[in-house]
């Protein structure tokens, strides 16, 4: 009976990821928010989810947490209380997340075109979402 029982081969261990470790160590090392900054369309969301999922931090999107606070979309705000309200709310929200703990934030699109909001974020680590033209307007919706 012994004869027929095989010995189960040993499973074979899993080779390091590099990435994975990368990532830890960057994430480690982050004594700060990370804030990306782009055009609208730019992809600023997109690769904010990935970034911070990746580095196993939060991430935040201030424009959703806007609309989330206001209960009405941005379009609806900038319709009824106008540009200077919601630069207003933006910089608010942004004041708050930056000075949170590290995490990734995604920023609207002219935000960091208003002086009172670029300067809430200047003590954050920055980035600035690069996009080809034609990928940024085909990623805007029509009627902006």
């Amino acid at each position: 009976m012994l004869a027929l029982m095989k010995a189960s081969p040993k499973p074979t261990p899993r080779k390091p990821n590099p990435a994975a470790k990368l990532a830890g160590s960057i994430a480690a090392r982050l004594d700060r928010p990370v804030v990306l900054v782009g055009l609208m369309g730019s992809g600023k969301s997109a690769v904010g989810r990935r970034a911070a999922k990746q580095l196993g931090i939060g991430f935040k999107d201030s424009d959703q947490l806007i609309v989330k606070a206001a209960g009405i979309s941005i379009a609806e705000i900038f319709e009824l209380a106008g540009e200077v309200k919601f630069r207003e709310m933006e910089r608010k929200a942004l004041g708050n997340l930056a000075l949170a703990s590290p995490q990734i934030i995604a920023t609207g699109g002219g935000a960091f075109c208003q002086d009172a909001t670029a300067d809430l974020l200047l003590h954050c680590l920055l980035y600035t979402s690069p996009s080809p033209r034609d990928a940024t307007l085909s990623r805007m919706p029509s009627s902006a």
